[in-house]
C-alpha cells in the first residue's frame, strides 16, 4: 500500500509546505507514489491512497489500511511535513504490527538516516534517494527472505544498529521507466495557484537532478545528489510527448505543469518537444519551471505556439551580491532580460524570491523588492530561506552560528508562517527576517494596479478561487 499522507483535512493542520509552489490553497498529485506503482504493478498487488488529494484524515487512513490488509506499507514524506507523516507508520502497525512500514524520501533522509530511525520507532526501513528501483529489490529480497543488505538505496535497524546499504545508482534511461500509474489517483481533485488556469490539472516529470549547484538547493545543492555521477539527465521529447497524449486523450487532462527543476536546460529538447505539440495536435496548456540565462527569444516563441503560457523562474534576490554568495551564476541583467523577452513572447513570467540569504540586510531587501517591483513578475513568491541538512548553505549558516533551530523534523516553515525564520544574517536577526518577509509581501500584493492586472487575466471560474484563496491566505498571515 503506497500511501500520500493527509496534509490538510479540511484545515491547514500542518501549514508548512510540501515541495516547491505548494501550500495550502494548492494540491498536487504525488507523482513519486504513481511510478513506483507502475514500476511494480506487475510485482505485487498495489493501492495507491492519495490521502491528501482525497482531503481524507487519519481514521480513514486507518480504515483503508484495515480493509486492504497489506503486507508493506509505504509513505512519502517531505523536509516540512516529515513528523506528522510518519503517524502513517504508527496507524500501520495499529492495525498489524507485522505490516513492514518503509519511509521514502530524497530530501532529508539521507543525510540522518540514524536520527531518522531513532525517531520514528515504528518505520521499519528507509528507502534513500531514487526508489522505483530501490523498492523493486526491496520486495524481491522480502518475497526470497534474503538479507537486507544486499538492497542498495535503504537504512534499517539490526541488532539496534543502523545498517546503511550504498546507494541505488540512478537510471542509466528515464525512457526506461513506466508512466505513472495516472489510473490510481484521483486525478480531477488536483490544482494548483500558479500553474493551472484549467482542470483536469497534472503534473509531468520530463528529468530528474539539476546541473546547477546553488548552495540552499536540496537537489542540485545537494552533496549525494551530484555525488551519484549524475547530476542533470532527462527523457527524450518521444517519450515526453508520449505521455502527454496519454493524459490528454485518455485522461482529459487540460493543463500540464512540467515539474522539473529547470525544463530548459536542453534547448535542442524543448524545442522539439514544443514542434512534437503541435505537430501532433496535443490541445493542452502548460507552464513550467525555468532559469534566466537558459533560455533564448528562438526558444520563447517556440514554447509559446506550443501552448506554454506560465514560467517561474527561481530569481532568490535582487542583490548581485547575495546571488554570488550563494553561488546562483546568474546575473541581474540576465533577470531583467529573461522577463522582458517572456513577457514579449506573451508567456505569463512568475518568480520566486529568498528572503535571508547569506549577507542579507534592509538595504538588500529593499533591492529585492525593487527588482519584483522593475520585473513585475504575474505571480511572486518571497521564502524564507530555509537551511536543509545535505546543503552547502546548512553547512555555512551553522558553521558561522547563524542557525537559531537546528532541524529536528518538526520541519521548517519554508515560507514564514512559523513563529520566527531559523536563521539569522550577519545583520539581520530573525525577527528581522520575519518582518521583512511580512513587508514585501504586502508591498508587492497589495497594489491597486497590480490586483487590477491581476483581475484582467481570469479564464476560468477555479483562477477565481484560487486568486480569492491566494489572496487572504496571504493578508491574513503576518
Amino acid at each position: 500500500m503506497l500511501i500520500n499522507p493527509p496534509r490538510f483535512n479540511g484545515v491547514p493542520v500542518v501549514r508548512e509546505i510540501r515541495c516547491a509552489g505548494t501550500s495550502p490553497v494548492s494540491v498536487y498529485p504525488p507523482i513519486d507514489l504513481a511510478y513506483i506503482a507502475s514500476y511494480l504493478r506487475n510485482e505485487v498487488e498495489i493501492k495507491l491512497l492519495d490521502a491528501n488529494g482525497l482531503n481524507l484524515g487519519w481514521s480513514d487512513v486507518e480504515k483503508e489500511v484495515r480493509s486492504f490488509q497489506p503486507d508493506i506499507v509505504l509513505y512519502k514524506t517531505s523536509p516540512t511535513t516529515i513528523a506528522y507523516d510518519a503517524k502513517t507508520a504508527d496507524i500501520a502497525k495499529s492495525v498489524d504490527k507485522n505490516i513492514l512500514t518503509i519511509l521514502d524520501d530524497a530530501h532529508i533522509v539521507p543525510y540522518l538516516p540514524e536520527k531518522t530511525l531513532e525517531k520514528f520507532k515504528n518505520t521499519d526501513i528507509l528507502v534513500r534517494g531514487e526508489s522505483e528501483k530501490t523498492v523493486k529489490m526491496l520486495i524481491s529480497a522480502i518475497k526470497g527472505k534474503k538479507s537486507l543488505k544486499n538492497v542498495t538505496g535503504i537504512s534499517f535497524r539490526e541488532n539496534d544498529k543502523v545498517v546503511n546499504t550504498l546507494p541505488t545508482p540512478p537510471f542509466e534511461n528515464l525512457d526506461e521507466l513506466p508512466f505513472p500509474a495516472y489510473d490510481l489517483l484521483p486525478i480531477k481533485q488536483y490544482n494548483s495557484i500558479t500553474f493551472a488556469r484549467k482542470s483536469p490539472f497534472m503534473i509531468l516529470v520530463s528529468s530528474r537532478g539539476c546541473p546547477f549547484s546553488c548552495d540552499f538547493c536540496i537537489v542540485g545543492g545537494s552533496t549525494i545528489w551530484r555525488g551519484s555521477g549524475k547530476g542533470w539527465y532527462s527523457r527524450s521529447a518521444k517519450n515526453i510527448l508520449d505521455e502527454m497524449e496519454l493524459l490528454v486523450n485518455k485522461y482529459g487532462i487540460k493543463e500540464i505543469y512540467i515539474f522539473d527543476e529547470t525544463f530548459t536546460v536542453d534547448k535542442k529538447r524543448v524545442l522539439d518537444v514544443c514542434n512534437g505539440i503541435n505537430d501532433r495536435k496535443i490541445k493542452v496548456s502548460w507552464s513550467c519551471n525555468s532559469r534566466v540565462n537558459t533560455l533564448d527569444d528562438e526558444m520563447l516563441k517556440c514554447m509559446k505556439s506550443s501552448g506554454c503560457w506560465n514560467i517561474l523562474f527561481g530569481v532568490e534576490s535582487g542583490s548581485q551580491e547575495l546571488l554570488d554568495n550563494i553561488h546562483k551564476g546568474i546575473k541581474i541583467d540576465e533577470i531583467k532580460n529573461a522577463f522582458k523577452l517572456t513577457k514579449v513572447n506573451g508567456i505569463s513570467a512568475s518568480a520566486s524570491f529568498m528572503i535571508g540569504l547569506p549577507g542579507e540586510t534592509w538595504e538588500t531587501v529593499e533591492k529585492t523588492l525593487q527588482l519584483a517591483l522593475e520585473i513585475e513578475p504575474d505571480f511572486c513568491q518571497f521564502v524564507i530561506t530555509t537551511p536543509y541538512p545535505g546543503t552547502r548553505l546548512y553547512d555555512y549558516v551553522k558553521e558561522k552560528k547563524y542557525l537559531i533551530k537546528d532541524y529536528d523534523f518538526r520541519g521548517y516553515d519554508a515560507y514564514g508562517i512559523a513563529e520566527d525564520a531559523v536563521l539569522r544574517t550577519d545583520k539581520m536577526t530573525s525577527e528581522d527576517l520575519m518582518k521583512a518577509h511580512g513587508y514585501v509581501h504586502k508591498k508587492f500584493y497589495l497594489r491597486p494596479h497590480y490586483i487590477l492586472k491581476r483581475l484582467f487575466t481570469i479564464r476560468s471560474w477555479m483562477q477565481v478561487k484560487m486568486m480569492l484563496r491566494g489572496f487572504f491566505y496571504i493578508t491574513l498571515n503576518k
